[in-house]
Parts: structure tokens; sequence; C-alpha cells
């Protein structure tokens, strides 16, 4: 086996394993969450894969194919900005 797939396959366990355990060791009652979807304006079609990022920290998601998204927010950012991205269309700025 190549040494650069052995060392791709081990940060890739790395990052997997440390998800993985975020994921479960979150407690639902201290994280709100957050439902909704990103649609173009004018005809209302999904807009799919869109970024939708709390501004300032690394929480983000995207949109799926039918353009619904939810995003867990800590609640001590219960104000903070969430800005949606997408190819092509103007950013847009909300808050939680």
């Amino acid at each position: 086996m190549p040494k650069l797939f052995q060392i791709r396959l081990l940060l890739f366990y790395c990052v997997f394993s440390a998800v993985i355990s975020n994921v479960f060791s979150q407690n639902s009652t201290d994280y709100l969450e957050i439902k909704g979807s990103v649609n173009d304006s004018q005809n209302k079609d999904p807009l799919v894969f869109a970024d939708v990022v709390v501004v300032d920290t690394n929480i983000a998601t995207i949109t799926n194919t039918e353009g619904e998204f939810i995003l867990k927010v800590p609640q001590e950012l219960l104000n903070a900005s969430v800005k949606i991205q997408y190819l092509g269309y103007a950013e847009f700025n909300t808050t939680v």
C-alpha cells in the first residue's frame, strides 16, 4: 500500500472519529436546531448544496437536494449571524 494512501486513510480515520465522538457527546438541551430552506427568490427552485454558515464560528452545513438544511447551534449563539452563499447568487445574511 503506498505511503501517501496510508497517511490519507489515517487522517480520514482521525477526522471521522473526532466527528462521531463530537456528535454523540452533544447534549440536545444545549443546542438549538434551526431548520430552513434556501430557494431562488424568483422561480422558487431549491438551491442544492448552498452553504449555510454561522459567522465567526466553524458551524456550517449545506442544503440537501430539496434546498433544506438543519443547523445545530449552541444556545449561547442565539443572536449570531448566519450567512447563506450559493455560486452565482448574492450572499444573504440574517440572525438566528
